[in-house]
Protein backbone atom coordinates (compact mmCIF):
# COMPACT_ATOMS: atom_id res chain seq x y z
CA UNK A 1 0.00 0.00 0.00
CA UNK A 2 2.76 2.74 0.60
CA UNK A 3 4.40 1.66 -2.32
CA UNK A 4 1.53 2.41 -4.63
CA UNK A 5 0.95 5.84 -2.72
CA UNK A 6 4.44 6.58 -3.18
CA UNK A 7 4.43 5.69 -6.66
CA UNK A 8 1.07 8.03 -7.22
CA UNK A 9 2.83 11.04 -5.53
CA UNK A 10 5.75 10.28 -7.45
CA UNK A 11 3.77 10.24 -11.04
CA UNK A 12 1.93 13.29 -9.91
CA UNK A 13 5.22 15.10 -9.31
CA UNK A 14 6.40 13.68 -12.85
CA UNK A 15 3.41 15.27 -14.24
CA UNK A 16 3.36 18.76 -12.68
CA UNK A 17 6.45 19.34 -13.63
CA UNK A 18 6.31 17.96 -17.26
CA UNK A 19 2.72 20.37 -17.44
CA UNK A 20 5.06 23.37 -15.80
CA UNK A 21 8.16 22.99 -18.02
CA UNK A 22 5.46 22.81 -21.21
CA UNK A 23 3.30 25.97 -19.92
CA UNK A 24 6.89 28.05 -19.27
CA UNK A 25 9.19 27.25 -21.93
CA UNK A 26 9.21 30.70 -23.18
CA UNK A 27 10.65 31.87 -19.82
CA UNK A 28 12.74 28.68 -19.24
CA UNK A 29 14.56 28.85 -22.43
CA UNK A 30 15.05 32.93 -21.94
CA UNK A 31 16.64 32.00 -19.12
CA UNK A 32 19.48 29.29 -20.62
CA UNK A 33 19.47 30.62 -24.12
CA UNK A 34 23.00 31.19 -25.83
CA UNK A 35 22.50 34.12 -27.80
CA UNK A 36 25.70 34.28 -29.63
CA UNK A 37 24.74 33.87 -33.24
CA UNK A 38 22.57 36.13 -35.31
CA UNK A 39 19.94 33.29 -35.92
CA UNK A 40 19.78 32.70 -31.72
CA UNK A 41 19.42 36.67 -31.22
CA UNK A 42 16.40 36.58 -33.53
CA UNK A 43 14.98 33.24 -31.68
CA UNK A 44 15.67 35.50 -28.50
CA UNK A 45 13.76 38.43 -30.15
CA UNK A 46 10.48 36.07 -30.78
CA UNK A 47 10.42 34.50 -27.56
CA UNK A 48 11.12 37.63 -25.42
CA UNK A 49 7.99 39.24 -27.87
CA UNK A 50 6.01 36.22 -26.90
CA UNK A 51 7.05 36.41 -22.96
CA UNK A 52 6.42 40.08 -22.52
CA UNK A 53 3.09 39.77 -23.27
CA UNK A 54 1.96 37.48 -20.80
CA UNK A 55 -0.70 38.56 -18.63
CA UNK A 56 1.72 37.82 -15.24
CA UNK A 57 5.29 37.81 -15.05
CA UNK A 58 7.53 38.45 -12.14
CA UNK A 59 9.69 41.61 -11.80
CA UNK A 60 12.64 39.22 -11.68
CA UNK A 61 11.58 37.69 -15.31
CA UNK A 62 11.26 41.23 -16.66
CA UNK A 63 14.62 42.10 -15.33
CA UNK A 64 16.17 39.13 -16.85
CA UNK A 65 14.41 39.42 -20.06
CA UNK A 66 16.06 43.25 -20.19
CA UNK A 67 19.50 42.23 -18.90
CA UNK A 68 19.94 39.30 -21.66
CA UNK A 69 18.06 41.85 -24.59
CA UNK A 70 20.71 44.67 -23.38
CA UNK A 71 23.36 41.72 -24.04
CA UNK A 72 22.21 40.88 -27.27
CA UNK A 73 21.66 44.59 -28.39
CA UNK A 74 17.78 44.84 -28.39
CA UNK A 75 16.95 47.83 -27.40
CA UNK A 76 13.20 48.05 -28.22
CA UNK A 77 12.85 44.43 -26.13
CA UNK A 78 15.10 46.00 -23.22
CA UNK A 79 12.59 49.19 -23.18
CA UNK A 80 9.39 47.16 -23.17
CA UNK A 81 10.58 44.80 -20.43
CA UNK A 82 11.95 47.95 -18.49
CA UNK A 83 8.57 49.78 -18.92
CA UNK A 84 6.69 47.11 -17.53
CA UNK A 85 9.04 46.73 -14.61
CA UNK A 86 8.78 50.13 -14.02
CA UNK A 87 4.20 49.58 -13.93
CA UNK A 88 4.98 46.95 -11.88
CA UNK A 89 6.61 49.15 -9.28
CA UNK A 90 3.89 51.53 -9.52
CA UNK A 91 1.09 48.87 -9.46
CA UNK A 92 2.28 48.03 -5.87
CA UNK A 93 3.08 51.73 -5.06
CA UNK A 94 7.14 51.22 -5.23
Amino acid sequence: MLIRVLATMALALVLEAGVFAVWHRDLLWLRTADVSSPSQRELFVRHAEKTLQRPKLTRAQLEAIANRAQRVDAAYIEVQALELITAFGAERGL
